[in-house]
């Protein structure tokens, strides 16, 4: 069984390879040796679709519609460059837009890192290879963006602006890192 990493971009999988032992091959969208593979992304490489692609009437937006928030989200690759790649990484792993929105908000609630959907994807494919990696295997996720503009989307509208009493107690647990209490 082969390693697969999955870099941010191609000269970050360029540099992984030359780190690397072993002798790589380039197949273009990604590099081969003996017992890993190193595939990129190029960027982002989905973003959610358009309101109106969910629905006709969502083209223009009325108050009465909003929040805009479908039972599943769905997704679409940014370019014909980041179509291409995904096709590359759903062929050596295959992450399902859910499972990658599901991680991302994991990671939100759970951590307090707040990423985009692709860095959710990633976190699940690392999370689908430690179910097979040996003990004492170290798999590496290179989670690459800040998902704070991500917060006013539909990615984080299921997740309360104010903490839970169990984020609370987190907090206050590592007094160097509290937020403030919010004034009454």
């Amino acid at each position: 069984m082969k390693t697969l990493v999955i870099a941010e971009k191609p000269s970050v999988a360029r540099d992984l390879a030359d780190a690397l032992p072993g002798t790589f091959e380039n197949h273009d969208t990604y590099l081969e040796s003996e017992d890993t593979l190193i595939t990129f992304a190029v960027g982002h490489l989905v973003e959610l679709i358009d309101p109106e692609d969910y629905d006709e009437r969502f083209k223009k937006w009325r108050m009465a519609d909003l929040p805009i928030v479908p039972d599943e989200f769905r997704l679409r690759p940014r370019d014909k460059k980041a179509e291409k790649q995904l096709k590359v990484i759903h062929k050596l792993l295959t992450i399902a837009g859910p499972e990658a929105i599901k991680c991302s908000k994991d990671l939100a609630q759970k951590e307090g890192i707040f990423v985009g959907i692709t860095a959710g994807g990633t976190l699940a494919g690392a999370l689908q290879i430690c179910k097979d990696a040996p003990k004492g295997s170290t798999i590496l996720a290179m989670l690459p963006d800040t998902g704070e503009r991500y917060l006013s989307t539909p990615l984080f509208a299921d997740i309360p602006a104010d903490m839970t009493e169990e984020e609370l107690a987190i907090s206050r647990s590592t007094p160097s890192a509290q937020l403030p209490p919010k004034a009454a």
